[in-house]
């Protein structure tokens, strides 16, 4: 029994990748399964981006919206976001 973890990126990358002996025979005595998980959960193996503005900065392909602000400052990144760029 061989089991392979297969890792696809961007759709068009295959990556596989041969489990330890220790883990296949750790997982040779349950029923074959497969498990299928976003790659977006895996760890991140460069650093993140910096952070340039309150929506830009952090991941590399997935844009984030949110940054944790005080309460009262909250107004202020709002206008901050609907001001024209510069």
């Amino acid at each position: 029994m061989i089991i392979y973890l297969e890792i696809i990126l961007f759709c068009t990358l295959s990556i596989e990748v041969k489990v330890h002996p220790t883990v296949l025979h750790f997982f040779s005595h349950i029923p074959e399964t497969v498990l299928d998980f976003s790659c977006i959960e895996l760890p991140c193996l460069v650093p993140p981006l910096p952070w340039l503005s309150s929506t830009m900065g952090g991941y590399l392909l997935t844009q984030t919206d949110f940054v944790r602000t005080p309460i009262p400052a909250a107004g202020q990144q709002d206008a901050h976001i609907r001001s024209p760029p510069m």
